[in-house]
């Protein structure tokens, strides 16, 4: 018990006002500090605050809590284990850990209002510690975090500054004296609420082919377009588009798309990446375009999940054609190109060059292009050789020459073995005439 001496009209209009005690939560979101509506806020009273006709202040735990009461105190844990209280320092409680022993035993909040304006009241309050949970989650959002919360609250002491945290109990704690200032009975409280958030972000690679010696070092560009209105862009995009520079052999990433679980269930969006041509000399550009599809999602306990499905199209006319190559569901935190091992990972979309000198025919994306063994700048080299047409001519040529001389040594090698074996055009064949 805790006590101090107050003039008795102070302690009867205290009285009076602990009978009728008003708590106001407000849901609003911490990063636009818009009022957030949906889903349910329960509220537990754990003790209750009564004052004295002398002015001294008592708590007592609530009735709805007698249950898990021994010796007097409030035991949070199974077989002795977790936290033990008294009326006067449950409010020191860890919040969660409390609303996880009252959920294990069964006890609903005694009230509970439905979040339909972005705040929710909760009047008519006996004065005392009280637990405020969400009792339904609001889809798009992470639950708010069990917190306790004293009705009423201390006001400054006239003549000295400060203020008072209303969300911060211990300040209650001491300054319980009636005579120390004012008191707020009909409490605000605004807590913390986040937005369900998956990030993506877009990679690519580049390779540049060549036969050549001496390949200038060249920058291309690649380019994220979003083709459904109104999608998620990275930061800087602008008009629905999001530029990269890169240089062969590096893989470079557009930043992170940001998706949130206020957007509509079951929206999706389509982007495609492909590359620009800026029209380098000697180069042949990859028309390849590569889509991905993001099909934002809830499950049933209001969890954000994004389907994702990367494919590849040859070039732009043949969009409706794509295949396929990586097809699986992300969650919070996940990246396109490096999902978790448990989803698999994602092909990392590749955008292939070739070059050849000026007033060389340049190669096709994709294929080994005449001349010299192929080289892929920035990567790793290719196996197997390959020859210009010069090349092959020459040694069609050589080879021929061989082949032709082979034949003549081998007919005229027959015809000698010939005449050794037959007997008809040779001395040996004769021989064997005459002794006939």
């Amino acid at each position: 018990m805790l006590k101090g001496a107050a003039v008795p009209a102070q302690v009867s209009a205290f009285r009076q006002s602990m009978q009728n005690a008003s708590l106001k939560v407000n849901v609003r979101d911490i990063e636009t500090k818009e009022p957030v509506c949906g889903g349910k806020i329960g509220l537990y009273q754990i003790t209750v605050l009564e004052a004295g006709s002398d002015g001294s202040l008592s708590a007592s735990f609530s009735p709805g809590l007698q249950g898990l009461i021994r010796d007097g105190r409030l035991q949070t844990g199974e077989n002795s284990k977790g936290s033990s209280f008294l009326p006067e320092e449950a409010e020191q409680a860890d919040p969660s850990e409390l609303k996880d022993c009252l959920d294990r035993h069964g006890i609903d909040p005694q009230q509970s209002r439905a979040n339909t304006s972005g705040s929710v009241t909760f009047s008519g309050l006996q004065a005392g510690l009280f637990l405020v949970v969400q009792a339904d989650r609001i889809p798009g959002y992470r639950g708010i975090e069990p917190f306790l919360v004293n009705v009423p609250q201390p006001l400054p002491v006239e003549g000295k500054s400060g203020s008072y945290d209303q969300r911060d109990w211990s300040i209650f704690r001491d300054r319980r004296n009636i005579r120390s200032g004012s008191w707020n009975f009909d409490v605000v409280c605004t807590p913390k609420i986040v937005r369900e958030k998956i990030r993506l972000a877009f990679h690519a690679s580049k390779i540049l082919r060549t036969t050549a010696e001496g390949a200038p070092d060249m920058r291309f560009k690649l380019m994220l377009e979003s083709m459904t209105a109104g999608a998620p862009m990275p930061e800087d995009a602008a008009d629905g588009r999001a530029v990269r520079e890169i240089r062969a052999g590096q893989t470079v990433t557009f930043g992170t798309v940001q998706f949130t679980g206020t957007q509509a269930s079951e929206d999706t969006y389509r982007y495609c990446l492909y590359e620009e041509n800026t029209g380098l000399e000697g180069i042949s550009y990859d028309p390849a375009v590569y889509l991905t599809d993001v099909k934002v999602q809830h499950d049933g306990e209001g969890n954000l999940r994004l389907s994702v499905t990367i494919s590849r199209a040859a070039d732009r006319s043949s969009l409706n054609t794509a295949v396929t190559i990586w097809k699986g569901v992300l969650t919070d935190q996940s990246i396109v190109n490096e999902v978790p091992a448990g989803s698999g990972t994602a092909g990392l979309p590749e955008f292939v060059n070739t070059w050849a000198p000026p007033g060389s025919p340049p190669g096709i994306p994709g294929d080994t292009p005449p001349g010299n063994p192929a080289r892929r700048i920035g990567t790793s080299p290719q196996t197997g050789d390959t020859f210009s047409a010069a090349e092959n001519l020459a040694v069609f040529c050589a080879g021929l020459l061989i082949c032709l001389i082979l034949v003549y040594f081998r007919r005229k090698s027959s015809r000698k073995e010939f005449c050794k074996n037959d007997g008809r055009l040779g001395g040996e064949g004769r021989k064997h005439e005459k002794k006939a």
